[in-house]
């Protein structure tokens, strides 16, 4: 996920990127192919909230990963 902290601490921007996850990609870097479960995910992104962080607007590339439950 990257996500940008405005200025007053809420997220403004929020999108689902692909990062390479080294030759030969693994499964754990492979695209998530539920949309459903990207929008989702987005969407509560969205919601959150920070400190109010110094300097301007940060944006944050944070690694979400998803294992089959039990």
């Amino acid at each position: 996920m990257r996500f940008v902290i405005g200025r007053d601490g809420k997220v403004t921007a929020a999108d689902a990127i692909d990062v390479p996850g080294g030759s030969p990609p693994s499964p754990a870097s492979a695209p998530m192919p539920d949309r459903a479960v990207v929008s989702c995910v987005l969407r509560e992104f969205k919601k959150l909230t920070s400190p109010t962080p110094e300097g301007g607007n940060i944006t944050v590339v944070y690694p979400v990963m998803f294992s089959p439950g039990s």
